[in-house]
């Protein structure tokens, strides 16, 4: 992933010769071929995933799961709308990054980059937040949730 946003980043100031003439290699990648990839692979991921759900073992705990899942929507929608929008600036790509925070926060990376590509569809694409949710909500928070449960699990 990292290399890929290198690569993103970079290939603007790549020139290569063809035909005598040079060109930017930018054009080389068809964004809209790579998003199209990139939406089917997360509807296939998100698919299986919802598949794999036995909800039925559950059905004992289903009013504590809608109590849950009501308060954690309330608290996302008001954290991203009185927070998170005012810090990261009050734009389009605010916009993308808040529905991508809520997403992550109620539930993982796909579920932000599925939330994000929604927003993205209806208005137009966001580069900024494509770059930093699947960064800092694969990679980074993975990480850190390693440790913190690793130190967690050792203090027990």
């Amino acid at each position: 992933m990292i290399l890929a946003a290198i690569v993103r980043n970079t290939i603007r100031f790549v020139r290569y010769k063809e035909n005598g003439e040079w060109v930017k290699a930018e054009r080389l990648l068809d964004i809209e071929r790579i998003i199209s990839v990139g939406n089917i692979c997360l509807s296939l991921f998100l698919g299986m995933a919802m598949i794999s759900l036995r909800l039925w073992e559950f059905q004992s705990l289903a009013l504590p799961f809608i109590v849950i899942l009501v308060s954690q929507v309330l608290m996302m929608a008001a954290f991203a709308y009185f927070v998170a929008f005012p810090l990261l600036g009050r734009d389009y790509d605010a916009a993308v990054l808040c529905a991508g925070m809520c997403g992550f926060g109620l539930g993982a990376t796909p579920n932000a980059m599925a939330n994000m590509s929604a927003v993205c569809y209806k208005y137009h694409y966001a580069v900024k937040p494509f770059l930093i949710v699947p960064i800092i909500g694969a990679m980074f928070a993975d990480l850190i949730n390693t440790g913190i449960i690793t130190i967690f699990l050792n203090l027990l």
